[in-house]
């Protein structure tokens, strides 16, 4: 199904997408290497065939999730801010590293495109001097887990439930104080709602739904979104078919109800954009390269409850009216179309997450000195000494 609009409300879109500060919450484009089969997971892999693709889409700032498939979290993690930093150097005159709010405004008065720079897990975090570490190499935003349980807090998908540590804790106390965003896109209800509960700084959830129309494990309740919107956060929408529908076939029109729904639910200001996926689709995508893929055991799958009796497509991986370059212009255009205002859809394109980064990157100006290793003992075991 084609969502059609007018002719005038597809040049309104267009007008205004080249108009709006475009922010991409979560950008995860395909390499440009080996055909498109594979996503970019190599800094080193930025080229200007990827940054021309940005300027065709009017995008100002990329929040790029960086992977770290490595058996070392803590020096793979250092390895990859080192090539986005080298990066970012070497094409100086096109990108510009986001690492204050003022950044923002300042890579695009200046003709080039921000990139905010993320991790897409929080492994790297040995301890809570390693955080000011790595927001000195120039991270940003950290998804705190992504598999399983870690040291800070538990995953969506893992079979059983767990919040955060008392490590956790303290970890995302220290990430509000340095100025990284604190991203549960892929923690689980109750790692979450302990987020939100002793965040001192907006919380981000950088590619997810709202659970209320889709009720994929990875989407967030209506609890979670209130307290989001309450404490100034913000969910970045992704309009991934399995979280955004729990049935084929999956439309557009089921994206714009999920930004309906979340404005409704949390308010429009908690609303941006985080596609983490690229316009090309990934279905495509063969064997090791494919990103999602069942785990068997000696005995076969292990039975998971929670998941068995998700509803969610099963053939349908992307929204086709959205597999396009000009996605954004085409959403904006069935926004318009769905009755949003300017100023609302300026707000989702980027507006928002503008905003909620600013205050995060801002922190709270306090030095510290580094942690004694018997005051990190402490914290690990929920004891903290002041």
């Amino acid at each position: 199904m084609t969502t059609l609009v007018s002719s005038s409300v597809r040049s309104r879109a267009e007008d205004l997408v080249r108009d709006a500060f475009l922010l991409q919450g979560s950008e995860l484009p395909c390499s440009p290497h080996g055909g498109g089969d594979r996503f970019l997971f190599d800094p080193f892999e930025v080229n200007d065939e990827v940054i021309s693709d940005w300027r065709e889409a009017h995008l100002d700032v990329v929040i790029c999730p960086t992977f770290c498939m490595d058996l070392d979290p803590y020096n793979g993690v250092i390895r990859q801010l080192a090539a986005w930093n080298s990066v970012l150097h070497d094409h100086r005159d096109q990108l510009m590293r986001i690492s204050t709010g003022a950044d923002f405004d300042a890579a695009r008065e200046s003709g080039r495109i921000g990139v905010l720079i993320s991790l897409h897990f929080g492994d790297n975090f040995r301890t809570l001097d390693d955080v000011d570490y790595f927001h000195r190499l120039g991270q940003r935003s950290s998804t705190i887990v992504v598999r399983g349980h870690n040291a800070i807090g538990s995953a969506h998908h893992e079979r059983y439930e767990a919040g955060l540590t008392h490590f956790g804790c303290a970890v995302v106390e220290r990430m509000n104080n340095v100025g990284i965003g604190v991203d549960i896109a892929h923690a689980n209800e109750r790692t979450s709602l302990d987020v939100l509960d002793i965040a001192t700084k907006p919380t981000y959830v950088s590619h997810a739904c709202a659970y209320g129309l889709s009720p994929h494990e990875k989407n967030k309740s209506d609890e979670v979104l209130r307290k989001l919107g309450a404490g100034g956060g913000l969910i970045a929408l992704q309009p991934a078919s399995q979280l955004v529908w729990p049935e084929e076939p999956v439309h557009l029109k089921h994206f714009v109800d999920q930004i309906e729904y979340v404005a409704r639910v949390a308010g429009p200001e908690t609303v941006g954009l985080g596609f983490e996926e690229p316009y090309q689709g990934w279905g495509h995508f063969q064997g090791e390269n494919r990103p999602v893929q069942s785990v068997t055991f000696a005995k076969g799958e292990i039975s998971d409850e929670k998941l068995a009796s998700t509803p969610r497509p099963k053939n349908q991986h992307h929204i086709p009216e959205l597999m396009t370059r000009d996605r954004y212009t085409v959403l904006t255009a069935a926004l318009l179309d769905r009755g949003f205002s300017e100023e609302e859809i300026r707000g989702f394109l980027g507006e928002n997450t503008k905003r909620v980064f600013s205050t995060i990157m801002a922190g709270d100006g306090t030095p510290r000195a580094y942690e004694s290793p018997l005051r990190a003992i402490h914290t690990n075991i929920g004891h903290i000494a002041h």
